[in-house]
């Protein structure tokens, strides 16, 4: 019985392990590190819910006002890791 409360705990801690607000600081420093302009532009990203991964992307608004090509992050939600850091349109 112990076990099976020390299981249901740790799957709850690890699913809050990468929340939202995480996985776009995780997400945006990635961006970041690959590609320093945007430093002085975070407030132009935001973070989706996208199944089993967290995409952090630029918002709807800059996308309608510059429709040009800006990189995106992929983020695990398992593991909170960067999967990769691509340009979308």
């Amino acid at each position: 019985m112990k076990y099976l409360i020390f299981f249901s705990m740790f799957i709850s801690l690890q699913s809050y392990a990468c929340g939202k607000e995480k996985a776009f600081n995780i997400g945006l420093g990635a961006i970041i590190s690959k590609y320093s302009e945007y430093s002085v532009k975070k407030d132009i990203f935001t973070i989706k819910d996208h199944g089993q991964i967290w995409l952090v992307l630029r918002k709807q608004e800059v996308f309608k006002s510059e429709p040009k090509e800006y990189p995106r992050a992929v983020v695990q939600k398992e593991t909170c890791g960067v999967e990769r850091v691509l340009w979308s349109k």
